[in-house]
């Protein structure tokens, strides 16, 4: 297929009944759209092919006009709204990405929306304002609500949250992703502590085994130290990440870990006093085989067996997931997370482009770029995460 768009392209839309011939032009006229690389006739052109055919268009063919348009930087605003007031499958990636609609927009779609979907997407958008976190929670649905309170780059009001309290203080999944996403207000706390029905204080002391008293303490943490010691997981120290890092370079990982003789193993034992490693934070720092580290010291299985479960990104990570009662929510991110890092060092081995433990912005910046268009839930929060270590590496902390 030709790089520059034809006359013959332009049939194959209006014309053909394949659907992946359809998306392919779209592909190549979206992308030379979004890099600039038309003439102003030519830029016209394309907009009312995506004019066309957002309007009579198969469901594939305007999702994947979605999906391509995500991340331009102009779209002409007719096309925009109709994109992002289509059906769920095709406005959702705008919805949570693109950041050509403006809060005005935002609302007047929260307020409109008949279906969960499009309330759901904008509360996974980055760096959501208080006003449109604010019409999130007034529509009193506790899965918005729930994945709102989930994204902790949305900034919500202290009045939102007292609302929150108020209107879902017996909905235990809200209530675990607001003491999660903690840096509450104390007197906040305090409310909560107060309106909590028994029956989900009860749930969440047995999930946590340790009392209500304690889980609400975690409110004066960030949401990302609240979710760590929830799990009972700490945060690595930089030593023993380059400990690591050697003993891999220099193959004596596996001797490293013998569970009677290994020097690592012995300095582990000191450092987990609680028998529990940090998977989690081992992903947010891009670093797959403290990962593999950490599931094997928590499930008992042989680090060289983690590795061969870690490459199958179905099955085998959801095995050593469950294994490791890691948090279930947290499920897709870190499998997508994992996908990206091995991306990263498939790489950095043929063009000597950074790994993502070697360049934790980088590391985001693609786990973003590839996860435009997809539905992965969480990985706001896994972002914000990654983001915490860069501020203690850089000393912030």
């Amino acid at each position: 297929m030709s790089d520059k768009l034809t006359p013959k392209d332009v049939e194959l839309l209006t014309k053909s009944s394949d659907l992946d011939s359809k998306i392919a032009v779209i592909n190549k006229i979206s992308n030379q759209y979004r890099n600039k690389d038309f003439s102003n006739k030519e830029q016209g052109l394309a907009e009312e092919i995506f004019r066309l055919l957002m309007r009579y268009a198969e469901i594939g063919v305007r999702k994947s006009i979605s999906e391509n348009l995500m991340s331009a930087d102009f779209v002409p605003r007719d096309i925009l709204l109709s994109i992002a007031k289509d059906i769920d499958d095709v406005s959702r990636p705008i919805l949570e990405f693109s950041e050509l609609l403006t809060d005005d927009d935002l609302i007047e779609i929260v307020n409109g929306a008949t279906s969960l979907e499009p309330q759901i997407a904008i509360s996974r958008r980055n760096t959501l304002s208080e006003s449109v976190s604010s019409a999130l929670i007034n529509t009193e649905r506790g899965e918005v609500v729930e994945s709102l309170l989930g994204n902790n780059s949305a900034r919500i009001s202290e009045a939102n949250l007292v609302k929150v309290i108020d209107s879902f203080s017996n909905k235990e999944e809200v209530i675990e992703a607001l003491v999660t996403r903690g840096s509450i207000p104390p007197e906040l706390v305090l409310q909560l502590t107060k309106k909590v029905s028994n029956v989900i204080k009860g749930k969440l002391e047995k999930r946590y085994n340790c009392s209500f008293d304690k889980i609400s303490g975690l409110f004066n943490d960030g949401g990302e130290i609240a979710a760590f010691r929830f799990g009972n997981m700490k945060l690595f120290g930089q030593d023993l990440i380059e400990l690591i890092s050697m003993l891999e370079t220099n193959h004596q990982l596996d001797q490293a870990l013998d569970p009677l003789h290994g020097k690592l193993t012995f300095i582990l034992n000191e450092l987990e006093p609680i028998g529990q490693f940090v998977p989690i934070s081992a992903i947010a720092l891009g670093n797959r085989t403290m990962f593999e580290i950490c599931i094997s010291r928590v499930t008992g299985i042989k680090f060289s067996n983690i590795s061969k479960l870690v490459k199958d990104l179905d099955q085998g990570i959801k095995a050593l997931f469950e294994r490791a009662a890691l948090p279930e929510p947290l499920f897709d991110a870190v499998r997508f997370a994992i996908y990206v890092i091995n991306k990263m060092e498939e790489e950095a081995e043929k063009f000597g482009t950074p790994k993502a433990q070697a360049d934790l912005h980088e590391y985001i910046k693609q786990i973003i770029t590839h996860s435009k268009g997809k539905k992965i839930r969480n990985l706001s929060s896994l972002i914000s995460i990654i983001r915490k270590h860069i501020e203690r590496t850089q000393g912030e902390w």
